[in-house]
């Protein structure tokens, strides 16, 4: 019988940068936020060019770069006196986030790129949330995983 890993408490450490047509990262530094995540999805790709001669019969492809995104819906901790959202206002900066899974032993893994879209969003029950989209592999970031 499979077990599968079932994580409480997945936090983010966020550090927003300047806008990306400043033409350069600058320093990222994270800070601890009052905030949850309710859900992250991290997509990573790869982007291909065509090597293929006339003489060939198949397609013949060659890794070029690396893409990616990441989609993040935060929750925030009212009782924590945090009601101001992290991202939204902030489309077109440099980010990195840190994405902390804590169980018995925390796990980060780090992402660097550029906020490309951000929402607010409220449930019946009062939840206050946002969600944002993450471009990863952008001009002028010093690395795709920081």
């Amino acid at each position: 019988m499979p077990k599968f890993a079932v994580f409480y408490n997945v936090g983010v450490k966020i550090g927003i940068g300047s806008l990306q047509t400043s033409g350069a990262q600058g320093t990222l530094t994270t800070t601890d936020q009052s905030a949850l995540a309710r859900s992250i999805k991290v997509q990573e790709s790869v982007n291909f060019t065509d090597v293929k001669s006339l003489a060939d019969t198949m397609e013949k492809s060659l890794v070029l770069t690396d893409t990616g995104s990441i989609d993040v819906e935060l929750m925030y901790d009212l009782a924590a006196g945090n009601v101001s959202p992290i991202l939204h206002g902030n489309r077109g900066k440099f980010i990195k986030i840190d994405i902390v899974i804590a169980e018995s032993t925390p796990a980060t893994t780090t992402y660097v790129g550029v906020i490309q879209q951000t929402s607010l969003g409220t449930e019946v029950d009062g939840i206050l949330t946002e969600s944002a989209t993450i471009k990863l592999g952008v001009a002028y970031a010093t690395s795709f995983n920081a």
